[in-house]
């Protein structure tokens, strides 16, 4: 590995042609492409005037022959960043030119411009032989990072039917998407205009899926059919993972599951419940491709089967694997997963139900089907992380509201009075 330095011209003496350094992590002002020369000295930056309005991380230690905290920069390949010393530089020495480059601008301003993937370091010295030893990292895109909202919902389309409520699109309000339902709106219908309309499209198996871009939040479909109890949301989760990783969501249990070979009984723990797996990676233009997996399986001791005295259940599994590219903030609606159940439910009178032959007239037999669709809503959205130095807003950052603050309205609405006696 090659290591070059450069010492910097005081002020008033010739400028000559700056050498390439390689330089760490110092003060970053400001990203911008990559010029093809600067200019040493005081002069003009090849006619361009470079402004940075964020402030200024400078390097700098306390002390004569001192060395202050070192400091950790990233940049992109291709890309340039200006730097602001604190005190006059007087060398600055790179420990791999074929990584990055660092111009000197001026004896408090470098320039730095990434050449290639990888990492380096770089020291600085000042007038008083305090040095700096720092970081850098280039790299070719930044490690974007996607929250994933999910909601996995579960629908009765029985009751819906047996209440006349369909959840589908329309052109001036919506109330939902698919074939879940017949015509009848839902109670309390949502504005016009709150979003795009939803167009389902249906897939072989019986699949439905819609991307939607709307204003306000899925969920208040869903939290407007519990009201109703036709619907039960079974988990609402925030992933959050970087471009290119996996996050993954389970939310139930694991039930033991006796396997015999050979002769050799082991215990295996089967999960089940909700379980969410999503691959996010971001592309240039902004858009996200979303690798995406979700499954939602119980326990069925019923169709279970017995095995050396042990009663091993089967699982009733509903699963989806999918992979699609959506825009920042747009919506995955998947229905169409549907589970029925038969139920036998039988109703005699006491006593007179159970004698034989004559009993058959005091009891009654109902055949009872209930149909239920998975629904999965996927929403991905790109988190920023916020400016270094600014101040998230706590809500404990306001104190209570005083009287002046606080609002009333008179109403005519009349209010009735406990009579005396």
């Amino acid at each position: 590995m090659n290591q070059v330095s450069q010492d910097v011209v005081p002020a008033g003496a010739a400028a000559p042609k700056p050498a390439p350094v390689q330089l760490a992590q110092a003060a970053v002002h400001e990203e911008l492409p990559m010029p093809g020369r600067l200019a040493a000295g005081h002069g003009p930056l090849e006619g361009k005037t470079v402004h940075a309005n964020p402030p200024s991380v400078h390097i700098a230690a306390q002390g004569p022959g001192r060395r202050s905290r070192p400091n950790l920069m990233r940049v992109l390949v291709g890309k340039s960043l200006l730097i602001d010393l604190k005190s006059d530089a007087k060398r600055v020495s790179v420990a791999n030119p074929e990584v990055a480059e660092v111009l000197v601008v001026t004896p408090r301003q470098v320039m730095i411009n990434g050449l290639a993937e990888g990492e380096t370091s770089i020291i600085i010295w000042d007038r008083s032989g305090n040095y700096t030893m720092n970081s850098l990292v280039v790299g070719n895109t930044l490690q974007d990072q996607v929250m994933l909202e999910v909601t996995v919902a579960e629908i009765n389309r029985t009751a819906m039917e047996q209440h006349g409520v369909d959840i589908r699109a329309f052109n001036s309000s919506w109330g939902g998407l698919s074939n879940l339902g017949n015509v009848a709106p839902v109670s309390g219908q949502y504005p016009p205009g709150q979003g795009d309309p939803l167009f389902p499209i249906s897939l072989d198996g019986g699949i439905s899926w819609a991307v939607v871009n709307l204003k306000e939040d899925v969920a208040v479909l869903f939290k407007q059919l519990q009201d109703e109890n036709l619907a039960r949301v079974l988990a609402e989760p925030k992933l959050l993972a970087r471009s290119g990783k996996e996050a993954n969501f389970l939310s139930g249990g694991e039930i033991p599951i006796v396997i015999t070979q050979n002769q050799d009984t082991t215990i295996e723990f089967k999960e089940f419940g909700t379980k969410v797996r999503f691959v996010p990676r971001v592309r240039e233009d902004g858009m996200i491709d979303l690798e995406v997996e979700s499954e939602v399986s119980e326990p069925d001791f019923a169709a279970g089967v017995e095995l050396f005295g042990f009663n091993v259940p089967a699982f009733i599994t509903r699963r989806v694997d999918t992979d699609v590219s959506l825009h920042d903030g747009e919506s995955l609606i998947i229905a169409g997963l549907i589970k029925e159940t038969k139920q036998e439910i039988e109703s005699k009178m006491p006593f007179m139900g159970d004698i034989p032959f004559l009993g058959y007239f005091f009891r009654a037999t109902e055949y009872k089907n209930e149909i239920k669709e998975l629904v999965m809503v996927v929403r991905p959205r790109l988190v920023v992380p916020i400016e270094r130095g600014d101040r998230v807003a706590l809500p404990t950052d306001r104190g209570p509201l005083t009287r002046d603050e606080v609002k009333t309205q008179e109403t005519d609405a009349k209010v009735s009075r406990p009579r005396p006696w």
